[in-house]
């Protein structure tokens, strides 16, 4: 039996090495490389969210307008269809494919991989959407306790795992000085906010809240 060599599978990591876009040979536990793998873990989780968001079609109250959308889905007869948050989860995701080339190559080595570079016009692109969102919902003054729909609670944990890789980045920043991360971090501190927004957002004003007015209140003797 022939056996054909697998195209993912190189072998070349199993002592536990990689090799960063600049061209160093690291630990896989290495900084950069818990920078990339944070990114990954936000990518992988927007893609739960994205997927969720278009197999249900049900974010908000979502009707259809067969005479102005062709029977597209539309949320809260306001001009926030589903397709069009799709698309910004689209444009977020290639993103951080961006801030994955640049965080692994810090030092900008291999300048010819990285000719695209987020500015502060994408920053002003994640703002615009963040500010249409909040004329949405009525934020509550208590403490967010937890979400209250399956999508919310994804999108919750995309926003963790944004501050996670930020964590990451700030740790990234302090070894390598020259790293070019000013509008980077900017962009993944407001998609955090973005994030957190969109799942308020999600849950259409029926929030889970924590009022530590009432603290005192709590009961003792849960399930006792």
């Amino acid at each position: 039996m022939t056996i054909t060599k697998s195209l993912i599978s190189t072998k070349k990591g199993d002592q536990g090495y990689t090799t960063s876009l600049g061209g160093d040979k690291l630990l896989k536990s290495d900084i950069i490389m818990e920078c990339v793998g944070s990114l990954d873990e936000l990518r992988a989780c927007l893609g739960l969210i994205r997927n969720t968001i278009q197999d249900t079609a049900n974010l908000a109250n979502i009707s259809s307008d067969d005479n102005n959308n062709k029977g597209q889905p539309k949320l809260n007869l306001k001009n926030f269809n589903v397709f069009g948050l799709l698309e910004i989860i689209d444009w977020i995701t290639k993103m951080l494919i961006l801030i994955g080339s640049a965080c692994s190559d810090p030092e900008n080595k291999n300048r010819k991989l990285q000719q695209y570079q987020l500015t502060s016009q994408h920053l002003e692109i994640i703002e615009k959407w963040q500010r249409k969102l909040e004329k949405e919902i009525t934020m509550p003054k208590q403490f967010i306790l937890s979400a209250t729909t399956s999508l919310s609670a994804q999108i919750d944990s995309s926003c963790t795992l944004t501050r996670k890789a930020e964590r990451r980045l700030i740790q990234l920043k302090a070894k390598y000085s020259s790293f070019q991360g000013d509008v980077i971090m900017a962009f993944i501190n407001r998609l955090s906010d973005f994030l957190f927004v969109l799942a308020r957002f999600a849950e259409a004003g029926n929030y889970r809240v924590m009022d530590y007015r009432n603290i005192n209140d709590l009961k003792t003797d849960i399930g006792l």
